[in-house]
């Protein structure tokens, strides 16, 4: 089970670009913002709010799948041992994601989330 909500409506994006902060690292730039900021239900409240955007630009379809699931599953397991509930995060990839191992990601990811 995903200790996460994913983000799915452009205004919500569009509202953690806008009011929310940044932060960037190698790999990543990542903009978070407080969730009462966003308009997703309440059926969310008990979770974080995870948007994941990775342009054409990094590879074809499989790559960028690649890049997600791994964004995904490090973000979850910080999620059970971290309580971080009350934030919304949009992760924007850079070209470097590219290169970069599960290792590499999961310090970049660790980095940021200590971080917010």
């Amino acid at each position: 089970m995903q200790h996460f909500c994913t983000l799915k409506q452009s205004c919500d994006f569009k509202t953690i670009y806008k009011k929310g902060s940044e932060i960037k690292t190698r790999f990543l730039v990542v903009k978070y913002c407080h969730k009462k900021n966003t308009k997703q239900n309440k059926q969310t409240s008990q979770y974080p709010l995870l948007g994941i955007t990775i342009s054409r630009k990094i590879g074809k379809a499989v790559k960028r799948n690649l890049i997600r699931r791994r964004l995904k599953a490090i973000f979850d397991h910080y999620c059970k041992h971290h309580n971080i509930t009350n934030l919304a995060l949009s992760f924007y990839t850079k070209k470097a994601v590219i290169y970069a191992s599960f290792q590499e990601l999961k310090k970049d990811v660790d980095k940021i989330l200590k971080s917010v």
